[in-house]
């Protein structure tokens, strides 16, 4: 799909962030979506917020992928 826009670490975790600071020091979750992490077999993901052209097909294929989580998305008016 997108690997340069995600990062994933170990275990399924409610709040990735301090996991994600204690692994990486220089983290920083205001450039992750941290508030919904995706968690599947065992590792916990976050997707980066710096996509460029490619916002709305990286958001489909999310929400195709994974329609469990009830992930919507509109375009914003131009």
């Amino acid at each position: 799909m997108t690997p340069g826009h995600f990062r994933s670490i170990e275990g399924e975790l409610d709040d990735p962030v301090p996991a994600f600071r204690d692994a990486d020091p220089k983290f920083a979750p205001e450039w992750w979506y941290t508030e919904s992490p995706f968690r599947q077999e065992g590792r916990t993901w976050l997707l980066d917020k710096g996509w460029g052209r490619n916002t709305e097909p990286t958001l489909t294929a999310l929400s195709e992928a994974f329609p469990e989580a009830g992930v919507t998305f509109r375009r914003a008016d131009a």
